[in-house]
């Protein structure tokens, strides 16, 4: 069976990059400079153009734009909605009026309809997507595990890994322990942090970095500060994984459902309604935080990785 995958992601993405890895195909990938208009009006247009010079039995396809263009060709189509769709645009701001009107709630709603209705299979990326999406398949943002020597220093190490998250409204006035907090990330705004707080800002969000991946060997625990959104309670970031990976703690706010299941199905972590006191909490018993962090590690090696979770579902979709 020969695929062929549609993407306008960077081939590291993690989804993309396990796609590849499973199944037999010839690979259109989408040059980035496109990829950076994917808004335009005729983008999908362009991408269903393009497939025509490739031969292929199967489309597979990641994001919604590019999974309307791969139904266009009438052929068996698997379409992977990575994000909570009906809701990931309601959360963002636009400033121009032509953007807010592109990325309208209808258009949005009829987009995926369409896909919806006529994808032969849809992927989602957590389990408590498909019961938006009404599929059975999905899976977790998950790797292979890396091999590393955690080594756990005198101070605490607080790190945060990707986009900016909303780190500034952290009350880390209220945070008296001394640690350091390792923003990696290339967007992330100078923080304003007492003087106990050491912050180290890394301008990267790969965890391929030597600078991240030092930190990252040492961090006890990682932060999601994301905001409420009802699509921060359907998906999960990357970053969960790489926190357990790396045998940090998983500090995260209450209302991220589906991290919420992850971590308390492995006890690798806390939920909090702020992120400032549960660092408290995790600080002052650092026993138990450890703990949690070594919980995250065992549950990557044994069950929560790529071998388990994702090369099984796509020996489902191959047949």
């Amino acid at each position: 069976m020969k695929y062929l995958i549609i993407t306008d992601h960077p081939r590291n993405d993690i989804r993309v990059n396990k796609s590849q890895k499973y199944l037999d195909n010839v690979t259109l990938q989408i040059p980035r400079l496109m990829a950076k208009f994917n808004w335009f009006p005729g983008y999908c247009y362009i991408v269903y153009l393009l497939t025509f010079f490739y031969k292929f039995d199967r489309i597979y396809t990641h994001d919604l734009w590019t999974s309307y263009a791969g139904i266009k060709r009438n052929k068996y189509t698997i379409c992977d909605l990575h994000e909570n769709y009906f809701d990931c645009f309601i959360h963002n701001t636009y400033k121009l009026k032509f953007m807010k009107w592109f990325f309208r709630q209808s258009r949005i709603n009829k987009l995926l309809r369409i896909v919806i209705k006529k994808a032969d299979r849809l992927v989602v990326s957590s389990r408590l997507s498909i019961e938006v999406y009404a599929t059975n398949l999905y899976y977790d943002n998950v790797q292979t595990p890396s091999e590393i020597p955690k080594i756990y220093t005198g101070i605490p190490i607080v790190v945060f890994i990707g986009r900016n998250r909303f780190l500034e409204k952290i009350e880390w006035y209220k945070i008296k322990h001394r640690f350091i907090l390792v923003v990696m990330s290339n967007n992330t705004p100078q923080l304003s942090v007492p003087d106990n707080i050491t912050v180290e800002y890394t301008g990267s969000n790969s965890t391929d970095n030597e600078i991240n991946q030092y930190w990252l060997k040492r961090a006890l625990i990682g932060l999601l500060p994301n905001l409420k959104s009802y699509h921060t309670y359907t998906c999960s970031p990357n970053k969960l994984f790489t926190y357990m990976d790396y045998e940090c703690c998983v500090l995260y706010h209450s209302w991220m459902g589906n991290v919420d299941e992850i971590v308390c199905k492995y006890n690798c972590g806390l939920a909090t309604a702020n992120i400032a006191d549960g660092l408290i909490y995790l600080l002052d018993n650092i026993v138990l935080t450890q703990e949690l962090a070594k919980n995250g590690r065992k549950a990557v090696l044994k069950s929560y990785n790529e071998e388990t979770i994702i090369k099984s579902l796509f020996d489902e979709i191959n047949n």
